[in-house]
């Protein structure tokens, strides 16, 4: 045999024995599962409970935006995981239509969401609420506007529930707006310790 041909069989019978190479590890995950929205869920009023307050219509629950409320930005909403939400409506858009929009928070950390929303978005008179905080704000023009909110928190979720009573008729709106924020001021607690 000659000496290039007996070097190549060496060659080859070394790279053959040598042990391979070990996989590189699979890159590490970058995307997280989603959270699981049921307890979210559970924290807002089922259809009994709207059915209880008066509602006859709702929309089914969804996602929400990364704002617990709607018409004020508060720190804490920078902590958002998820939000759910869901909308009822009832009455007389006339005399005195009622809309309610609730919407649950998760919050990644401890935040005074209730203190943030007392300070900083709380606005007209406040009601007294002795698990949370809620204040309400009337408007009067072509159609007169009662506007509550209500936010409560338990756990990591905290929930605002925002009620919009309008109409042509001041008395009845005012009637209609309380008598809901009675009833709603019972549910909540019950609703946002579902979770």
């Amino acid at each position: 045999m000659n000496r290039i041909a007996l070097a190549a069989l060496l060659v080859l019978l070394v790279s053959c024995s040598a042990p391979a190479s070990p996989a590189p590890p699979p890159p590490p995950s970058t995307s997280e599962a989603p959270p699981d929205p049921a307890p979210v869920r559970a924290t807002l009023l089922t259809a009994d409970e709207a059915h209880r307050i008066g509602f006859t219509s709702a929309a089914a629950p969804q996602n929400g935006p990364k704002q617990l409320i709607g018409a004020c930005t508060l720190p804490s909403d920078a902590h958002i995981v998820q939000t759910q939400q869901n909308n009822w409506y009832t009455g007389d858009i006339l005399s005195a239509g009622v809309s309610l929009r609730q919407v649950t928070a998760q919050y990644d950390g401890a935040v005074d969401v209730v203190g943030e929303f007392r300070t900083g978005c709380a606005k007209g008179v406040e009601v007294p609420f002795a698990p949370g905080a809620a204040s309400c704000t009337e408007t009067e023009s072509a159609f007169d506007e009662r506007t509550c909110v209500l936010v409560m928190a338990h756990g990591d979720l905290v929930t605002a529930a925002v009620l919009d009573v309008t109409g042509n008729a001041p008395g009845k709106v005012r009637t209609t707006a309380q008598n809901a924020l009675t009833a709603l001021t019972a549910l909540l607690p019950t609703a946002v310790s579902r979770a």
